[in-house]
């Protein structure tokens, strides 16, 4: 088996036949499988899911789980059962654009033994305001470099979109599930961590085309209007940062400015959340690495420490 492309899906009734009819559409010279794992939908999903086993049973290999297992477990569990020298990712809620999408990306990686991931641009959808944003990299000119970008995959901002991505299987078997603190993680987003490590032992290909639509709704796994869930999100993208730099090293740079980014991220969250705990943290994590606050940032502590002491007061009062 040349591809396998892993599908999760939870309660996605009204995205998951776009998604499977992304892929099933592919027009390749060689077999590909994909592989559907339905976390216990309640919703209809695992009906349509059917449906397209019947429709393309060579294809469509779906899984019904007895017991939810989390966005993780899921991801890992449709891992271990593929049989593709390369590994594809397409979200319930995402779709697919372009029929040639694997064909192109896999002629490429034949053809480069060094590289061992393909991306692409996307289309942005946001499904509440039905807001269209097309080649959303080319429209806001955000230049994406191929070759070694570890560095910049370190401190970019969804550098690479996972419905875009085909990368080699055996290159995660190497390094990313030997890697014990990984393994014993519980991140709400792994994508970036195996981003990092795909860059850190390969160089990565960037093309310029648009290969798929990426959803976007108010609540998601990265997206949500709880300041408490997006800072457990953000907590987990700056650890697993931190875990990649200790573990492979960057330019002093690039250390530099995750170390900024995560104070602006602490202050930002403690602002949100009221908090004068991740204040204090952010103050003394920027103290010991010798990072200078913004302007900003001395305003939003000093709003803080007015807030909580008026709180403080009435409490007493």
């Amino acid at each position: 088996m040349k591809v396998s492309i892993l599908l999760l899906s939870y309660n996605q009734v009204d995205f998951i036949a776009k998604a499977i009819e992304g892929v099933v559409c592919q027009k390749t010279t060689f077999p590909f499988e994909l592989l559907i794992s339905d976390d216990c939908s309640t919703d209809g999903t695992r009906e349509i899911i059917e449906q397209y086993h019947v429709k393309y049973p060579n294809i469509v290999v779906p899984y019904f789980q007895q017991v939810n297992l989390g966005p993780k477990n899921n991801d890992y569990f449709l891992f271990q059962q593929s049989k593709g020298d390369y590994i594809c990712y397409c979200e319930a809620d995402d779709f697919w654009c372009d029929e040639e999408k694997l064909q192109k990306q896999v002629t490429f990686l034949d053809a480069n033994p060094d590289f061992g991931l393909v991306h692409g641009d996307v289309n942005f959808f946001y499904v509440e305001s039905q807001e269209h944003i097309r080649s959303y990299n080319s429209t806001n000119r955000i230049q994406i470099d191929s070759g070694d970008v570890y560095e910049k995959v370190m401190i970019g901002n969804h550098y690479i979109k996972t419905m875009t991505v085909c990368y080699r299987k055996s290159l995660l078997l190497q390094h990313y599930f030997t890697d014990d603190y990984i393994m014993q993680s519980n991140w709400m987003m792994v994508d970036l961590s195996q981003w990092l490590c795909l860059a850190s032992c390969s160089k990565i290909q960037y093309m310029d085309d648009v290969m798929a639509t990426y959803c976007l709704r108010t609540e998601s796994m990265s997206r949500s209007r709880s300041a408490v869930k997006m800072h457990q999100f953000h907590m987990d993208v700056f650890d697993i940062r931190f875990h990649f730099i200790k573990k492979y090293g960057c330019l002093p740079e690039t250390a530099n400015t995750v170390n900024k980014m995560f104070v602006k991220t602490l202050i930002g969250d403690a602002y949100k959340l009221n908090s004068r705990v991740l204040l204090n943290k952010a103050i003394k994590f920027a103290q010991e690495k010798g990072i200078e606050l913004r302007i900003k940032d001395h305003l939003k502590i000093v709003f803080i420490a007015a807030r909580t002491l008026i709180q403080s007061n009435r409490y007493h009062n």
